[in-house]
Parts: C-alpha cells; structure tokens; sequence
C-alpha cells in the first residue's frame, strides 16, 4: 500500500510537525506490510517441526595444525562450508559422509573461522562452530 503525504519533502516527513496526521496510518501500514509479508512468511508453527541433532567435535581448537571434526553419526550426506571473519566461504566440501573430516591447516591462514555443517536430510540441526587456526 502507497501513502502519499501531500506537499511530502523527504522520506520520513511524516515524523515532521507539519505531517503528524500522517504518522499512525503510516506506522499501522508498515507495521501490517512487514506482518503480512516478512515475518508470518518465515515463521512456523514449532509444534510440527521434528529436528534431530547429531553431536559434534571439533578439535584441537585453537590449533596451529591440522584440525578434526567428528560427528557422532551420519544420518545423510552433509557439507562443511568455512566462512573467514568478513563472511567470505574460505572452503566447501560437499556430499561428505565420514563420521570424520579434517581441516587442513595449510588451506588458512591463521585467524579465527566459522565452520558451518549442513546436513542433506532437514530434519537434521545444522551444527556450526567458531574455530582458531594459529
């Protein structure tokens, strides 16, 4: 829905002293818009959710070598994604399904990293897990 603030100068003048006739149909309109069309959209109703979560280990961390991942099980095929601090994918490895994976110190340099494992099957809690490389 568009409102349109006659003789309208900037794009918040509806909290100006001239236009504050305007502030709650706008407020009421924004506040629907994000409702209808951000929020509801993204949320469920948690009772129908089924999520199972496989233990993880990560370790030695912090490390100045090669690191080890050791999941408990493989429920299904998974990848491991590694983020840098800025949020840039330093590395990816796909349709895994060892109960271990390692990270090999010479792919980083030194520095902390995010680690971000996603399992094929949805009804399994993505892990994810901060991790220093010294």
């Amino acid at each position: 829905m568009l409102i349109t603030i006659p003789n309208s100068n900037g794009h918040v003048s509806y909290f100006q002293s001239n236009a504050a006739q305007w502030q709650d149909s706008v407020q009421q309109s924004s506040c629907q818009f994000l409702h209808d069309n951000i929020l509801c959209p993204m949320s469920t109703n948690t009772t129908t959710i089924e999520e199972a979560t496989v233990a993880s280990t990560i370790y030695p961390n912090p490390s100045s070598s090669d690191m080890t991942i050791d999941l408990d099980y493989v429920p299904s095929t998974y990848s491991i994604t590694v983020y840098d601090n800025m949020g840039r994918r330093v590395h990816q490895a796909t349709k895994l399904n060892d109960t271990n994976y390692r990270l090999e110190k010479a792919n980083f340099t030194a520095g902390m990293y995010h680690v971000d494992i996603q399992f094929d099957d949805s009804k399994y809690t993505p892990i994810r897990a901060k991790v220093i490389f010294n």
